[in-house]
């Protein structure tokens, strides 16, 4: 048996996932699935339902900060809706952004920098400190 789904509807049953789990504050943050604009702009009245019923914020990113979290090749061009229930975690993820945008035009985001702000990520994103740990080289110092 074959099921083939539309990327709309794969696109929103993420969406409506992620944004369940938010706002039952397993996760602090989510993202969405990075999307083409135009699917973006054919989903989000749907999608803001969903945000709405679940009392959610969402931005809508379209220069998904820059750490080892997603290749490049996968999210360059693309819009990634944020999730998230508290502004100030929002807040927060904007603050890195900055961060790293600075260090990135200052031409001082090396692999050390690009480290720190994956983990500064993944925990905005509510990952356990277990799974962060496995990715961090074993000369890091916690």
């Amino acid at each position: 048996m074959e099921f083939r789904i539309d990327r709309p509807s794969f696109c929103l049953g993420m969406i409506e996932a992620f944004s369940e789990v938010v706002m039952q504050e397993v996760k602090d943050l989510a993202f969405g699935p990075p999307m083409e604009e135009e699917l973006w702009l054919l989903i989000k009245e749907e999608a803001e339902g969903v945000f709405d019923k679940f009392g959610l914020g969402y931005y809508e990113e379209r220069h998904l900060i820059n750490t080892d979290l997603a290749p490049r090749e996968a999210i360059v061009g693309k819009l990634v809706p944020i999730i998230y229930l508290k502004e100030d975690v929002f807040d927060q993820y904007l603050a890195l952004k900055h961060q790293v945008e600075k260090l990135e035009e200052a031409g001082d985001y090396d692999s050390l920098e690009q480290l720190e702000a994956s983990i500064a990520l993944r925990r905005l994103l509510s990952y356990s400190e277990e799974a962060i740990k496995a990715l961090k080289p074993a000369s890091y110092a916690f």
